[in-house]
């Protein structure tokens, strides 16, 4: 999981959030798991799976994956 230098070159995400909407009466969660891969110290990829959990009576549940390169100079 980690380089020879101490860096990861795995990092797990785990996170939950929680808002509401419309002065506090439509009240969502979500959950995004992410995992990112460090290729060399400026260049990453990542993984990303985010869905809606708990959503408002009468709302379309959403989810989405994402897959993203990311080049630093």
């Amino acid at each position: 999981m980690f380089q020879g230098g101490g860096r990861p070159t795995w990092v797990p995400l785990l996170r939950y959030d929680s808002y509401q909407k419309s002065n506090g009466t439509q009240e969502y969660n979500e959950a995004v798991l992410s995992l990112t891969y460090y290729f060399t110290q400026n260049i990453k990829g990542f993984v990303e799976y985010w869905k809606q959990i708990d959503i408002p009576a009468g709302q379309t549940e959403d989810q989405r994956l994402t897959l993203q390169f990311v080049a630093a100079f």
